[in-house]
């Protein structure tokens, strides 16, 4: 059964303008479902989050069955994080809990399934 999950994809700005393309072959690599399947029922919500640190750094940051699932709190969600790197054709490297920790405050930021922002009461 599919399961709401968000996956960060770390990658150069470059890569911008294939976002497409690094998306298919990293659904291609992984057992998340189709990338057609996915986005033809919108059932699946691309974030780009440019890292201020890095002025060639971008995240391609993933909500996978965000249609099928509307309401999750992005706090709830379990991360995966991968380097994407193309020396002949894109490739993803899992880059571990110690990225997804890191990933974490950033990505509870980020609403699900939409580009506005989760406001958080303290």
């Amino acid at each position: 059964m599919s399961q709401p999950k968000r996956v960060v994809l770390k990658c150069r700005e470059q890569y911008v303008q294939d976002n497409q393309a690094v998306i298919k072959d990293f659904f291609d690599s992984q057992d998340l479902g189709s990338y057609e399947e996915l986005t033809s029922l919108n059932n699946l919500f691309v974030h780009f989050v440019f890292d201020e640190r890095s002025p060639s750094g971008l995240f391609l940051v993933l909500d996978v069955h965000c249609k099928k699932f509307p309401d999750v709190d992005p706090s709830t969600l379990e991360l995966q994080v991968f380097k994407v790197s193309k020396p002949n054709s894109f490739t993803f490297r899992d880059l571990g809990e110690a990225a997804c920790k890191q990933a974490q405050p950033r990505s509870i930021e980020i609403g699900w399934g939409t580009n506005k922002s989760v406001s958080r009461k303290n």
